[in-house]
């Protein structure tokens, strides 16, 4: 079982966390870092929810932004948890498979594996339209969607 800990600065964490029930049903623990909480509040918090997810295989926790504090925070907090990795730039897309993959109870060799999986999915999940070029004579049929 993958444990899933979302973090971020603002109301980030319990956003993607609302995100995720309601697309899949999975509860994610969400912990946000809202203004007025100290950099050691949040490291009690994310050791408090590691704690909670002491009995999973993987524990991921997804963070908004390299760089900034929940992200170095819970690097922190895991470097003496080797089944604990920290992802920053959460998606949605990455999120909801972390969910989905947790669901169906798949089994990866390592964390790292498992992680590699999920950042694979937030590339993908990153897309641009962009509007087709149309000859003069030709009209676009859109009726059906794009």
């Amino acid at each position: 079982m993958i444990g899933i800990i979302v973090t971020g600065h603002g109301g980030f964490a319990s956003g993607m966390a609302e995100n995720v029930k309601m697309l899949s049903g999975v509860d994610v623990k969400a912990i946000d870092f809202k203004e007025g909480i100290t950099p050691e509040e949040l490291d009690v918090k994310i050791v408090e929810a590691i704690s909670s997810l002491e009995d999973c295989a993987n524990i991921v926790i997804f963070t908004d932004i390299p760089g900034g504090t929940p992200y170095n925070r819970s690097v922190m907090v895991s470097l003496n948890n080797p089944k604990v990795r920290i992802v920053a730039g959460t998606n949605v897309p990455m999120l909801l498979d972390a969910a989905i993959k947790n669901l169906s109870d798949s089994s990866y060799e390592s964390t790292d594996e498992l992680v590699d999986a999920l950042m694979e999915t937030a590339k993908e999940g990153v897309v641009k339209f962009v509007v087709p070029a149309l000859n003069n004579n030709e009209e676009e049929d859109f009726e059906d969607g794009i």
